[in-house]
């Protein structure tokens, strides 16, 4: 059976485009939809800890008034303050992941449609980001790098040598500082 396409050109890259356009705009709802999960989960788990912390808190008020410095009452002091630096490691972990959505929404703000991210590394104690991802010409990463560098989230934006070995078709990886607040 013979198949004849008969779209012009131009309706040929529209539909190409809307394609791409769609799939990204996929992508972008899955990451939303994870970042919501994983919010979720971590007000779960800190409601969880807090909740454990109270318990023990009040096994620490029984344990006292029977025996003063034993070495049951010093393990369960021990368990409880393990209990309190989690329960503040889950609480820092809350907070930074609101940052992080706040962060991939400008990435993604700043993001072009023919540039490809496929991966992004988050560390909050250094406050620095690592991207990687593709580009069909250098000329249209070097247009996405300077976004980056335009970014009120991001300073310090390094991009290796490397990055622009290739003229088309290249892969590529960047490393900022995450701004504070009031910079």
């Amino acid at each position: 059976m013979l198949e004849l396409n008969l779209l012009p050109p131009e309706q040929k890259k529209e539909l190409e485009f809307e394609k791409t356009y769609n799939f990204g705009i996929s992508i972008v709802v899955i990451i939303f939809f994870l970042t919501g999960v994983v919010l979720a989960a971590t007000f779960g788990i800190q409601l969880i800890l807090e909740t454990n912390n109270q318990v023990l808190n009040e096994e620490q008020i029984k344990s006292t008034k029977e025996r003063v410095e034993t070495e049951e009452y010093k393990t369960l002091t021990d368990n409880i303050e393990n209990a309190n630096k989690k329960i503040d490691f889950i609480s820092e972990l809350g907070k930074n992941q609101r940052s992080t959505y706040k962060l991939i929404s400008e990435i993604n703000r700043l993001l072009p449609s023919y540039i490809s991210v496929t991966s992004i590394t988050f560390d909050w104690k250094e406050r620095t980001v690592s991207m990687s991802g593709k580009a069909k010409t250098r000329e249209q990463f070097l247009l996405f790098k300077e976004s980056l560098e335009n970014s009120q989230k991001l300073k310090d934006i390094k991009s290796p040598l490397s990055n622009l070995e290739k003229e088309k078709d290249l892969t590529f990886q960047i490393e900022a500082t995450i701004k504070e607040k009031d910079e």
